[in-house]
């Protein structure tokens, strides 16, 4: 298996899996079809654990931050709701730090 990454313009990260046609033959062993399995498989799995923890270190950081002090209760309960918005608010907070920069600073 041969693996690529790059980031693109917009800032998503493309990795690219390339199976060779013996991996090929090993997964179609007991796989139906290799990218359906592949993709509700571990990466899928992995992104969910990542923002459930990610949510859960950090909600309570969120409400407390000034920005959230001028919201409307409203406007709050529709960022908790907001996944993709309430990890963003996250990733705003000056005191955020991802994996990589905390391990930096052990």
């Amino acid at each position: 298996m041969k693996v690529e990454n790059k980031k693109l313009v917009n800032g998503d990260l493309q990795i690219v899996l390339t199976f060779d046609a013996f991996d090929q033959l090993c997964l179609e062993h007991d796989l139906v079809d290799i990218v359906e399995w592949y993709a509700k498989g571990p990466s899928s799995e992995k992104i969910l654990s990542c923002k459930k923890r990610m949510i859960q270190e950090n909600k309570d950081k969120v409400l407390a931050a000034p920005a959230m002090q001028a919201k409307t209760m409203a406007e709050v309960n529709a960022l908790m709701q907001d996944e993709k918005a309430l990890c963003a608010e996250i990733k705003k907070l000056p005191s955020y730090k991802n994996r990589k920069q905390r391990e930096a600073i052990v």
